[in-house]
């Protein structure tokens, strides 16, 4: 008869450990895995960096209109109507991009011609275009600590 009370108080004992290891992780462990990636969180600098876009800043936009491009891998089938409205923070970096208008729209113009049409047509195309076209401009900006990305004319044909 030593079998079965045997398993039962096995089955008991691990019943209890697993009850206990819940409890001990529920109310010791987690909060002190909270409050170090809270502090962690808030160890973290207030402003990320500084030449990523920045949806709440107001700044001086300049525009490039209408620039027409082919697609990669299009062989002329398709095409790209874009304008392109770079935001920058102030008046002196708004006036390098226009001092450097041919540099601005070469970079432009071979962004856009690297990209397929897969990618143009994809979900959040927009958003990585916005991207691309910032790093590539933000060079020509002179010292610009950010620059926003806007798209108001986008056809693809």
């Amino acid at each position: 008869m030593s079998g079965p009370p045997n398993k039962i108080l096995l089955l008991g004992v691990l019943g209890g450990a697993l009850v206990l290891g819940g409890a001990t992780g529920s109310m010791v462990i987690a909060p002190k895995i909270i409050s170090a990636r809270s502090a962690k969180h808030a160890a973290a600098p207030a402003h990320a960096d500084e030449t990523k876009q920045s949806p709440e800043a107001k700044g001086v936009i300049y525009q490039i209109e209408n620039i027409i491009v082919n697609p990669a891998g299009t062989q002329g089938v398709h095409f790209l109507m874009i304008t392109v409205a770079f935001e920058v923070p102030d008046p002196k970096s708004e006036a390098t991009l226009r001092e450097n208008d041919v540099r601005v729209r070469d970079k432009v113009i071979e962004t856009l011609e690297n990209e397929s049409m897969e990618m143009l047509t994809a979900p959040g195309a927009r958003d990585h275009l916005k991207r691309d076209l910032a790093a590539a401009v933000m060079p020509l900006t002179g010292n610009a600590r950010w620059m926003n990305v806007y798209l108001p004319q986008f056809v693809i044909q």
